[in-house]
């Protein structure tokens, strides 16, 4: 049993790792460098994260959280959008920038966590 614990943390941990160097490091430098330049060139540049405009991104996200979780049966994800879209829309639309980041952030918290879930769930099955 206490295999299972230590097994738990260390999938967590070591997924925490991989991602606070990688993907959120590529995150938070994609969108400062988005944020100077929005405000030399008043928005009218198209931004993208991974090569694809950040508004289609978004939507890829979105659908496969949502596709991911609907077919283990995890319905309550619904309420955890429906959540998040209202602080998105909150915010100000001089700072759209920031709000991609929240939203694109959030979407990435949700799905390494199914990941985490899946792998462990995946890893105890063995």
């Amino acid at each position: 049993m206490i295999y299972k614990y230590a097994l738990f943390f260390a999938v967590f941990i070591i997924g925490e790792l991989l991602f606070n160097w990688t993907w959120y490091k590529y995150l938070r430098k994609i969108f400062q460098n988005t944020e100077a330049q929005s405000s030399t060139n008043n928005g009218k540049n198209i931004n993208k994260l991974l090569f694809i405009d950040i508004s289609v991104f978004k939507g890829i996200m979105e659908r496969f959280i949502l596709y991911s979780c609907l077919v283990i049966n995890l319905t309550s994800i619904l309420v955890v959008f429906a959540a998040i879209k209202i602080g998105t829309r909150l915010k100000d639309n001089d700072n759209k920038v920031k709000s991609d980041y929240f939203l694109i952030g959030n979407l990435s918290s949700i799905m390494i966590a199914i990941f985490y879930c899946y792998l462990f769930g995946r890893i105890i099955t063995y």
